[in-house]
């Protein structure tokens, strides 16, 4: 779920536009490693909970709390969203 949420914030767009894609395409499922999909409505539901700045919070908290050596010491990350089409 904070998968799909990510996606949508990072890429600004909807997130049933983003659940659509996931669930018609096979492969985007088996990229993000998403074995069972919930249902829209809960996506929203949870989504509307907490402001986009919550979410980025958490993520953040999560990927520290994993304490990987090698990136401990990046002062900075870049992500490369052009699109390729």
């Amino acid at each position: 779920m904070l998968k799909l949420m990510l996606l949508s914030i990072f890429f600004k767009l909807e997130l049933a536009n983003v659940y659509n894609q996931v669930n018609s395409k096979f492969k985007f499922r088996e990229f993000l490693d998403i074995k069972d999909l919930p249902d829209l409505n809960q996506l929203r539901e949870i989504y509307s909970r907490y402001s986009e700045d919550k979410y980025l919070e958490l993520t953040l908290k999560t990927l520290n709390k994993l304490k990987f050596q090698k990136i401990r010491n990046i002062k900075s990350i870049i992500l490369d969203s052009n699109s390729i089409t």
